[in-house]
């Protein structure tokens, strides 16, 4: 039986311990993805997690997208996907260039990986940035959380969105022409991964959600906007509400068409910001104006 002397003691090293191990396991999730992609994947194909390979859309006038990628498949090269007009393609060094002198046009697919928001945008080939833990899930101490990033090879076509939701996940707010918030468990990731369209899976983090220039801030009050997932309801919306409310918080404007978008205007403290971000059900907090706190009483 421990002295009471020595109860504070144990219980600060017990707190520093728990702390500790949800940094260590938080990481364990991060890293390099296309080394630890190609390590859990090894047939997936070789222009997937290579960062030297050129994904690029290619036309040729007066071509359907299946005739382009015909022409291109008989070039040798290789088709990641085939869209009504276009075909998107992986290129190795020099065929971009000899397809234009083909007279294919060809347009490099920019940001094709890039992922994130705010402060917090980055290439998924590399993995995830190093995200303070307030801002973070830890999927050790919280194995339930079921947003996710859901980011495709190209453009979502509606039979790749077929097939996903017909597996009960529902597609919530598209953050890019290629990624997507979506509502599943945790464990229909691998499941997932494997699929040829399906390019990276992450947890939609709370600092994805704010935007750059709330991160840092030295203003002490702002004007904010919060929209909603999707799949929020009233009940939601009027909980995020009253973490504004509560702290002296004012709501300017609200918006409400919920399964579509949802969400409010308001006056808060930069200490709120992070709470806001926290919520599960908030989609974004964005910066729409800073206003020092005298000019407003």
């Amino acid at each position: 039986m421990p002295s009471p002397k020595a109860i504070p003691v144990l219980l600060g090293a017990f707190v520093i311990a728990v702390v500790g191990f949800a940094w260590i396991t938080a990481d364990l999730f991060s890293g390099d993805l296309r080394e630890r992609a190609v390590e859990a994947y090894p047939g997936a194909p070789w222009w997937k997690y290579n960062p030297d390979a050129e994904i690029a859309t290619v036309y040729f006038d007066g071509s359907t997208g299946f005739e382009v990628a015909g022409g291109l498949e008989g070039l040798g090269i290789t088709i990641v996907e085939t869209y009504r007009n276009e075909a998107l393609a992986a290129l190795k060094t020099g065929e971009h260039q000899h397809l234009e002198q083909l007279g294919y046009e060809v347009f490099t697919y920019e940001n094709r990986t890039v992922s994130g928001g705010g402060a917090f945008t980055f290439d998924t080939l590399y993995g995830e940035p190093a995200i303070p833990l307030e801002l973070r899930v830890n999927r050790i101490l919280s194995p339930d959380y079921d947003f996710f990033i859901l980011q495709f090879v190209g453009n979502i076509k509606e039979e790749w969105k077929v097939s996903i939701e017909s597996r009960g996940i529902p597609f919530l707010n598209y953050l890019t022409p290629n990624s997507v918030v979506v509502k599943m468990s945790p464990s229909q990731e691998a499941s997932l991964m494997r699929l040829d369209y399906v390019q990276w899976i992450g947890i939609y983090q709370p600092a994805y959600k704010i935007s750059a220039d709330l991160l840092p801030s030295t203003e002490s009050w702002h004007i904010l906007g919060v929209s909603m997932l999707k799949i929020s309801g009233s009940s939601d919306l009027k909980r995020v509400m009253r973490t504004a409310l509560d702290v002296g918080g004012r709501i300017l404007y609200l918006w409400e068409d919920y399964g579509l978008n949802s969400g409010f205007e308001a006056f808060v403290p930069h200490s709120i910001v992070t709470k806001l971000a926290q919520d599960p059900q908030v989609f974004q907090v964005t910066l729409y104006s800073d206003i020092s706190w005298p000019l407003c009483q």
